[in-house]
């Protein structure tokens, strides 16, 4: 069974072969080579469903991955797939956290 993981902000995903061999796709690399955020954006979904396909994921199972990664990426809501903004900061007992505000629905999400 593959195991796919997406890192906290969606830029880093890395594909874990049933051989242990590791996958890892940065978007960073891709801005870098690509100069153009939204060219870079495209050459990096395409190379993640590349390299899904290519290890026997369904269908189904890409599009669940490009979902997840879109959301962490696009900052989604996860309540109504609305946009979030910045809205301040909240402090907990480890630090402070950003706090984010839906633009549809109001609620703040961390």
């Amino acid at each position: 069974m593959v195991e796919v993981k997406v890192s906290k902000n969606g830029e880093n995903v890395t594909i874990v072969r049933d051989d242990g061999k590791e996958i890892t796709i940065n978007f960073q690399q891709f801005v870098d080579v690509f100069k153009n955020t939204a060219k870079a954006l495209n050459e990096y979904y395409f190379h993640i469903v590349y390299h899904l396909g290519r290890e026997g994921l369904s269908e189904e199972e890409i599009k669940e991955v490009m979902q997840e990664i879109k959301a962490k990426m696009i900052k989604e809501c996860p309540h109504c797939r609305g946009r979030l903004v910045k809205a301040g900061y909240k402090v907990t007992r480890s630090g402070r956290r950003q706090r984010f505000q839906c633009t549809q629905c109001g609620r703040y999400v961390f």
